[in-house]
């Protein structure tokens, strides 16, 4: 739906001299609807031209070249993001244009983290987000009833959220054991949400006297443009730019194809922070960029929700999305290891593998889309299933193989070679146990 901003929006637009095929253009390019635009244009047209030519002619080429050019580079943008920032509603929330960074959508959510220094004369706050809400509130205990802190959400001087705060106070030094390094008086992390407004204003409170201030900056937000995003090799790579020297911190959401697989995945489920670290060691957040090793990403569509903060302000960007094909199925022996010898009554066999249906590596969880076969070159198969204890292998040396089935048709297998000695066990019940294929357990 069209919003009277809008209107305003495209009468300006054209007062200034802005054909109707760009304003169009960069419009329906933000999300808006081209068929309603139109209808604005014809209503527009109906109506008499009081503009003045001659004065239309004085406008010089080169003034009116600049022009252009700010209002389509910048103008536009920050036009569109008051918009949202003063009317969040869903119909002025749209995709952000020329892989461009944008207000995040609401409801919003946040959770501060920080320190209250000692008589409360001091608090630093960490970095925070606010996030689109997902509608699912962390796990949380209320705030005690007697708690003194406050946090309150400000929009233009006006409260338009607050919450009482537990500030976790920190031990006190002990006794006798000489002069003590300053400690900070109590640490605190709160979720906030949900809301509809942004705010322009943080404040925390004790015994309702104001003892921290945040307010947003009056310098114009950071503008953030993805420059390249790709999936090769198993590693995801997306790369920024950024017009501001401010530092800037970021997270990122990567939501996968089959969304019930995720709580059982917090590889994915979980926020990736500068913190996180990818499984070889490296850093996931590095100079603009996040690079990722999906371990455990299924078939399906993929796409990465990167959120960034100057400090106060929140911009979110949202990747292209990646289809990834249909995941191989891994196996790999932990136990026996390769070239060992064992005692015949002492074999173990433990497996690792990658379900590529469910993204879960494992193996044995609940569910799994995996099926395992294990077998000898002197005894055939000796056991079905991801692990086991074998107690009646044939003595000599084995070729024990692995070989993992997924449901999704795609099989890998993984082979090592041992010796088995004699464990004490009566040679007889070995052979009656190796005739009924009972090796192991």
């Amino acid at each position: 739906m069209i919003t009277q901003q809008v209107i305003d929006y495209i009468k300006q637009q054209l007062q200034n001299g802005v054909n109707k095929a760009e304003i169009k253009t960069t419009l329906v390019g933000n999300g808006w609807n081209a068929k309603e635009i139109d209808e604005i244009f014809k209503g527009f047209a109906a109506q008499p031209n009081t503009a003045s030519p001659e004065k239309n002619r004085r406008w010089p080429k080169i003034l009116f070249a600049i022009l252009l050019l700010i209002v389509i580079g910048g103008l536009i943008l920050i036009s569109l993001k008051r918009l949202k920032k003063n009317s969040p509603s869903p119909e002025s929330v749209k995709t952000p244009l020329n892989n461009q960074f944008a207000f995040p959508e609401p409801p919003y959510s946040l959770i501060i983290t920080g320190v209250i220094k000692e008589g409360q004369a001091e608090v630093n706050l960490d970095p925070f987000f606010f996030i689109t809400s997902s509608g699912e509130t962390p796990d949380e205990e209320n705030p005690l009833a007697e708690s003194q802190f406050k946090t309150v959400l400000k929009k233009s001087g006006q409260p338009i959220y607050e919450k009482k705060l537990d500030v976790l106070a920190a031990a006190s030094p002990a006794e006798g054991t000489g002069p003590q390094p300053t400690q900070d008086y109590g640490s605190f992390s709160q979720y906030l949400g949900e809301f509809e407004t942004l705010p322009d204003e943080i404040s925390i409170l004790y015994q309702d006297k104001e003892i921290f201030n945040l307010k947003e900056p009056e310098n114009p937000p950071p503008q953030i443009f993805f420059t390249s995003q790709e999936y090769q090799a198993e590693t995801l790579k997306i790369a920024w730019k950024t017009n501001t020297a401010t530092e800037l911190h970021y997270l990122a959401f990567v939501s996968n194809a089959d969304t019930q697989t995720i709580p059982s995945n917090p590889e994915i489920a979980l926020p990736l922070t500068e913190d996180n670290l990818n499984s070889d060691g490296s850093i996931i957040f590095a100079d603009n960029s996040f690079a990722f090793l999906p371990r455990s990403f299924i078939e399906g569509d993929l796409q990465v929700t990167i959120y960034a903060t100057d400090g106060f302000r929140t911009l979110v960007g949202l990747s292209k999305i990646f289809s990834l094909p249909k995941g191989l199925v891994t196996a790999k022996i932990i136990s026996p290891e390769n070239g060992q010898t064992y005692s015949q009554n002492t074999v173990l066999l433990e497996a690792d593998s990658f379900d590529p249906r469910t993204g879960i590596r494992c193996g044995g969880c609940p569910k799994e889309g995996n099926t395992f076969i294990w077998s000898s070159d002197i005894d055939g198969i000796i056991f079905q299933g991801h692990d086991a204890l074998c107690q009646y292998l044939t003595l000599g040396e084995h070729n024990i193989t692995l070989r993992v089935k997924n449901e999704n048709g795609t099989e890998a297998s993984d082979q090592v070679k041992i010796s088995i000695t004699s464990g004490g066990i009566p040679e007889a019940t070995a052979k009656e146990k190796q005739l009924k294929k009972k090796f192991c357990y």
